[in-house]
């Protein structure tokens, strides 16, 4: 027996090297495109030309992002905002619930003990004095189901697995944070944009309304040149207090990323002008495998849902366990601590499953039908990564043409209004002419301020379609990788 019990050890080591049933994981073959469509060669930095493998994701949000004021929204919303926090505690949740599943590779040990007061009949005892009986035992006691075919090892991969994709959602939504703070910042000063064109066009049509007034009074104007100046101005006027809603929607909505109650977002006034062309190099398309959150974690739950087939492939075979107990037995519970009341036992058993009405081959059919989904879950997830930053791309260069188009429109415009204004001091044409001229460069403006939002808005979309924005642990102070 003292042989036998040296020897357990051992026998339970080679038990626990066994292998794991189930299929091994392999990456589903995926339909990567040799470039990014969209990608014209002057998208590329001339200091980045050498390198095919650069991309503008790998810069961290404080670098993408030049504008001081968003960089201190955006850190304002990493440290503050709601959504970032409830993804956080599901990491936590996800982490806890994989140290639960692996906890039972290890045995398990503990202290019992129980006490047992009987009255036995006096018709199965051969001495009266016998009938009542005490039982007493307390000691250590272990238990361990032996994994030789990887049950709880697939279980305890697949919950891992199940937690790395948890911290891939949570960098999930800090990417989605940073792109949607820096959205709304760019609509804002869209909007502060298109305020101060009809501001000062209001200004310009008040002087207008008041000349025409005058003239119309001096009886030089017509009616109709005096009603439509008006007309006009009443547009424009109109038109103001429906931006200051959208400022203060467009406030709120960051305000409320940012974690805090509606209210005004500080920020320097405006001063319009386009955004200066910037490199955007989009990288290699296999590299949004590996860079975007939801691709790596529709991927780890495909880990885990391959480790679960492999767990209900286990589900065939036997379960082997061992037990043990250390401790010491009596009548008399004085007595118990008394070398004579020592008592240990070993035990180990086996059950080997032979018919439980199709359980467990329905067991394995579901797992692999999860795993076939996940799959084809994962190959969607890549192949919508590819379009949405070919999307991104085209739609980066073609607002860059529409807002120089823009440019030279409303510099025609204003063109067309001066002429219209020397024409009409020089009495060749009515001042109706002029003020159509202003409606023109007034809805240019408005046209121009959007291109330029617009393309604002694409460069923050580009930069989320490659993958770049989740790496929040790293800071404009500390400028190196994030910390695992």
């Amino acid at each position: 027996m003292r042989r036998l019990t040296r020897l357990a050890p051992v026998l339970a080591l080679a038990l626990l090297t066994g292998c794991a049933v189930g299929p091994g994981y392999h990456r589903p073959e995926v339909d990567i495109p040799p470039q990014h469509r969209g990608a014209p060669a002057d998208t590329v930095a001339p200091s980045l030309a050498d390198s095919a493998t650069r991309s503008i994701a790998d810069l961290p949000w404080f670098d993408a992002f030049q504008d001081t004021t968003l960089k201190g929204l955006i850190g304002q919303a990493l440290a503050g905002n709601h959504d970032l926090r409830i993804a956080a505690a599901r990491v936590t949740q996800a982490r806890a619930q994989a140290g639960i599943v692996a906890s039972a590779l290890w045995p398990w040990f503990g202290l019992q003990g129980s006490a047992q007061r009987q009255q036995i009949s006096e018709d199965v005892i051969d001495r009266p004095g016998d009938q009542i009986t005490n039982y007493f035992d307390a000691g250590a006691a272990v238990s361990w189901e032996v994994d030789v075919f990887g049950r709880i090892r697939r279980e305890t991969w697949a919950a891992r697995a199940e937690a790395r994709a948890a911290e891939y959602d949570r960098r999930g939504v800090v990417q989605s944070l940073v792109a949607e703070v820096a959205a709304q910042y760019f609509t804002l000063r869209e909007l502060d944009e298109r305020l101060i064109v009809a501001r000062a066009t209001l200004e310009s049509r008040r002087g207008t309304l008041d000349l025409f007034t005058k003239r119309y009074k001096g009886g030089v104007a017509s009616r109709l040149e005096t009603s439509q100046a008006e007309a006009d101005l009443r547009a424009t006027a109109a038109a103001i207090p429906n931006l200051e809603r959208q400022i203060a929607i467009t406030e709120n909505a960051i305000q409320v990323l940012l974690g805090r109650s509606p209210g005004p977002v500080p920020r320097e006034p405006l001063v319009p002008s386009t955004p200066e062309p910037r490199p955007v190099p989009a990288g290699l398309p296999s590299q949004l495998l590996e860079r975007r959150p939801d691709v790596c974690a529709a991927e780890e739950r495909l880990r885990a849902a391959n480790d679960r087939v492999g767990a209900a492939t286990a589900q065939y075979f036997p379960t082997i366990s061992l037990t043990g107990f250390l401790g010491g037995q009596t009548r008399d519970l004085s007595s118990l601590t008394n070398p004579g009341a020592a008592a240990w036992s070993l035990a180990g058993g086996i059950l080997q499953p032979l018919f439980q009405g199709g359980r467990i081959r329905k067991l394995n059919q579901a797992a692999r039908a999860d795993w076939e989904a996940t799959a084809e879950t994962y190959l969607v997830t890549a192949q919508r990564s590819f379009q949405e930053t070919a999307d991104a791309l085209v739609t980066v260069v073609k607002l860059r043409e529409a807002v120089v188009e823009q440019e030279r429109r409303v510099d025609a415009l204003s063109v067309g209004l001066r002429l219209a204004k020397s024409r009409y001091e020089g009495g060749l044409s009515s001042y109706l002419e002029v003020l159509d001229a202003d409606r023109q460069l007034y809805a240019g403006a408005n046209d121009l301020a959007g291109a330029r939002g617009d393309l604002q808005r694409s460069y923050v979309q580009l930069y989320r379609a490659l993958g770049g924005g989740w790496d929040a642990d790293v800071t404009p102070a500390a400028g190196g990788a994030a910390a695992e």
